[in-house]
């Protein structure tokens, strides 16, 4: 719990190694959990919230531990809500390389040191005590320290100091003065790692070319990502889509008429002819189908009593007991001709009666077009 409290802290500060795991675990965790729930728009938005704050108070804690004007929190958080709901909304693979730009403001905070004088644990330095998570030092004893001053005849009247048997000699001499002096002249220069990574990139020469990097690895990631993912839809996409468009047209049914044996005629868009009833419930949605020569072979053909038969193309179920048996358009004058004179007829095993057809369809415009008395 106390580690909790320390990331969702405001008032502490955090060294350059917790500052860059903070970071990098809230990036990775989002990128991860995205990919997992992706469709899940209000899940994906949730984790990006968290990990945006969880990014924004660790920022915080760093500029404070590197006294730095305390607006820059708000920039690596922003721009990283931003693009997390580019890649929320988008949904491509391509978008996760825009996270290279918060990314890169955070690294920035990672060349400032921070005051030396403070002590951390857990890269942690604040109100919430993480005492118990850090492991104990081993205190040295001081007793055993000693200094043994050894005066002698040299001119430079040099002093020997003697601390837990390591002997160090102070010449108190003008060469060492000299010496300090130049010590302390080169310690003015920066020598910090990060320092000097910053001042080489951000000089006014090396900033223009350090962001036209970064960008040019963020435009190539995006181009790269949507030239694969172009490259293998066709493939993938074309044999999937072509089925759900021909099924969708099946679909579409048109002036249903009910005749007197508990059937219903329609037609389709193309004027092909459907006939509708109910039976038994099934859990198959496809009963026989023309494409493969599949299922129940006693609907592959409509046969009526004088024994004029007409094929099928596919025989489907809507909610598990509602049949429909789809013709050619070539076939619907022929067949509604036998509809309507013919005795009875039959399909899928079920015998229906024609009885009272004729009159039925030859008071619809749609049908009695195709009828010839």
């Amino acid at each position: 719990m106390q580690l909790l409290k320390s990331i969702f802290c405001l008032s502490g500060f955090d060294n350059r190694q917790r500052y860059g795991a903070i970071c990098g675990i809230s990036y990775l965790s989002f990128i991860l959990m995205s990919a997992i729930l992706t469709g899940y728009m209000i899940s994906s938005a949730m984790v990006l919230f968290i990990a945006v704050m969880v990014c924004v108070f660790s920022t915080k804690r760093r500029l404070q531990d590197a006294q730095l004007n305390k607006n820059w929190s708000a920039a690596p958080g922003v721009i990283f809500a931003l693009t997390g709901l580019v890649i929320i909304t988008v949904n491509h693979a391509g978008a996760y390389w825009l996270l290279l730009i918060p990314m890169a403001l955070s690294t920035l905070l990672l060349t400032y040191p921070g005051k030396p004088e403070k002590s951390y644990q857990l890269g942690y330095n604040g109100p919430v005590d993480l005492q118990g998570f850090s492991r104990p030092h081993s205190r040295s004893n001081q007793s055993n320290s000693r200094i043994e001053p050894t005066l002698t005849g040299s001119t430079d009247a040099e002093q020997t100091i003697a601390i837990d048997g390591n002997e160090q000699v102070f010449h108190p001499s003008g060469e060492a003065a000299t010496a300090s002096g130049e010590n302390f002249g080169s310690a003015s220069a920066p020598t910090d790692p990060g320092e000097q990574i910053r001042l080489l990139l951000l000089n006014k020469k090396n900033a223009l070319y350090a962001g036209g990097v970064i960008l040019a690895f963020i435009i190539t990631g995006i181009v790269m990502s949507l030239l694969f993912s172009d490259g293998e839809k066709p493939a993938g996409v074309s044999n999937d889509t072509a089925p759900v468009q021909t099924q969708a047209q099946q679909d579409e049914k048109l002036h249903q008429i009910d005749l007197p044996d508990n059937f219903s005629l329609l037609l389709n868009q193309y004027q092909g002819v459907i006939i509708n009833w109910q039976s038994d419930k099934t859990e198959q949605t496809q009963i026989w189908s023309v494409k493969t020569a599949q299922g129940d072979s006693s609907c592959e053909n409509i046969t009526f009593n004088n024994g004029e038969s007409y094929r099928t193309y596919g025989v489907t179920t809507e909610m598990g007991d509602n049949y429909f048996a789809s013709f050619s358009p070539l076939d619907t004058k022929a067949l509604l001709q036998a509809i309507a004179f013919r005795g009875h007829f039959r399909l899928c095993g079920y015998k229906f009666s024609l009885k009272g057809s004729q009159a039925v369809l030859g008071k619809n415009n749609h049908y009695a077009q195709f009828i010839d008395y």
